[in-house]
């Protein structure tokens, strides 16, 4: 498979299911870095990374339409309410929310899936 087919994938995808194309990009990125990129974690480290998931998916519940408008001034620390430690692994833990299917993370907006909602409401 060539890059031109993945375009074409993305391009069907978007066009049955209602995801921007951005939004199926931003997903696959998520998936790459998860697969190739990030070490595996240790115990400690997937606890850390767990809270930060259940943190971001809790926040953005709570507002309306489950979705969150940010820019690049957002502070994620305050608005996530997370401490210096749990920053360091905020990428990690919203790539592996965008590839679990739970939440997606466009450049300006954060949403819950219905699947993350489900979860939340769970927790």
């Amino acid at each position: 498979m060539d890059l031109n087919n993945i375009k074409k994938q993305i391009e069907e995808i978007s066009a049955k299911n209602g995801f921007r194309e951005s939004e199926i990009v931003s997903a696959i990125e998520a998936f790459l870095r998860i697969q190739y990129v990030y070490e595996a974690a240790n115990s400690e480290t997937e606890q850390t990374i767990e809270d930060v998931k259940r943190k971001v998916l809790k926040t953005i519940y709570r507002n309306k339409g489950q979705k969150l408008m940010v820019n690049m001034r957002t502070d994620h620390s305050t608005l996530f309410g997370l401490d210096i430690l749990e920053m360091e692994y905020l990428e990690r833990a919203t790539d592996e929310l965008e590839a679990e299917g739970l939440a997606l993370f466009a450049p300006y907006e954060y949403s819950l899936t219905v699947k993350g909602v489900s979860l939340v409401k769970k927790l």
